[in-house]
């Protein structure tokens, strides 16, 4: 969807018959033309800036995760997550994370939580074995977006899953 919302550009130039003929020209008079091509210039700035914000994203930060895309987000924070979740992928299907958040009432039982990742373009094993350790380890959790954490955070996981 998001590649033909170009169309809308088309309709604002301005244009007009031409006398006596079977066709039509853009309007020429004044400042029109120079009006009409700043609007499309316009239109076409906007459709991308929305076709640019419409990518799915994950968003791992010191407090949780944000999904983003497609003009919605959700975040699960990582203390309503329980330790030992969610499971590593079974398969090649892997289209959602199963999260584990800590019941409502105190007598509840664990709230199972979807959080959808299909066309993220990610390692949904290592994804998976992120979300774990974090929820396991919030001592490490401020210096998520840091290179050193990232080459920390890949020798846990890499030691954990062997």
């Amino acid at each position: 969807m998001g590649d033909r919302r170009g169309w809308l550009a088309g309709g604002v130039l301005i244009t007009e018959r031409v006398p006596g003929e079977d066709r039509v020209r853009f309007f020429e008079s004044g400042d029109a033309l120079v009006w009409s091509v700043l609007a499309v210039v316009a239109v076409l700035v906007a459709v991308m800036l929305v076709l640019w914000d419409d990518r799915p994203r994950l968003i791992l930060d010191e407090s949780g995760m944000t999904l983003r895309g497609v003009g919605k987000g959700r975040t699960v924070r990582w203390d309503r997550l329980l330790p030992g979740g969610p499971p590593a992928p079974a398969g090649k299907v892997f289209a959602a994370l199963v999260l584990s958040e800590q019941p409502t009432s105190p007598a509840g039982r664990p709230v199972p939580r979807q959080l959808a990742v299909g066309p993220l373009h990610v390692d949904r094993a290592f994804l998976a074995a992120t979300v774990r350790h974090y929820v396991e380890h919030p001592e490490h959790r401020s210096a998520i977006g840091t290179a050193p954490e990232l080459e920390r955070l890949r020798a846990a996981v890499s030691g954990a899953d062997s």
